[in-house]
């Protein structure tokens, strides 16, 4: 796993500009993980690092790179972690809606030339009601996505850290 793009884009005796990658970044655990790789990447290429980061670690965007506006927090990462579990979710609910749905079309398929009883009304309702629940879980899973990557719409941009030496 690649986090860290070499060589550093710049250095100086305040901070460090490191290039990452977002796929690498989304499959750390913890933040703690992030500083220990961060920790083991500076003293590889510096020799040092410091043993903990007090001032804040800092991004920028591909859309402006010079504008190290934004911090990468904890709770960023834990909202990137939110965002992949919220995408799984969607595929998982998205697939069992189509065998559902699939299910119902052949129920109604099969029942279409029979003479309509009330046990097979009452089939095609409770099947249809369970399709309308299922068609909400996918749609609320859907926005729940779309919530988060608002929130993260410049993380999935970054492109360069700015990390504090001292």
């Amino acid at each position: 796993m690649l986090l860290f793009k070499r060589p550093h884009l710049r250095a100086c005796e305040s901070h460090a500009d490191i290039a990452v990658d977002l796929a690498p970044l989304s499959q750390l655990r913890n933040y703690a993980e992030f500083e220990e790789l961060l920790r083991e990447e500076l003293q590889k290429i510096y020799g040092n690092a410091p043993a903990e980061f007090h001032g804040v670690i800092t991004y920028s965007t591909r859309d402006a790179p010079q504008s190290f506006r934004g911090c990468f927090t904890e709770r960023q990462l834990e909202t990137l972690h939110q965002y992949d579990a919220a995408v799984e979710k969607i595929n998982h609910l998205s697939s069992e809606y189509r065998v559902a749905l699939e299910e119902h079309e052949r129920l109604v398929e099969g029942n279409k030339d029979r003479k309509p009883t009330q046990k097979r009304i009452r089939e095609e309702e409770k099947s249809r009601k369970r399709l309308r629940a299922m068609k909400r879980e996918v749609v609320a899973a859907e926005y729940n996505k779309e919530c988060l990557s608002l929130k993260l719409k410049n993380l999935f941009s970054i492109d360069v850290i700015r990390v504090p030496l001292h």
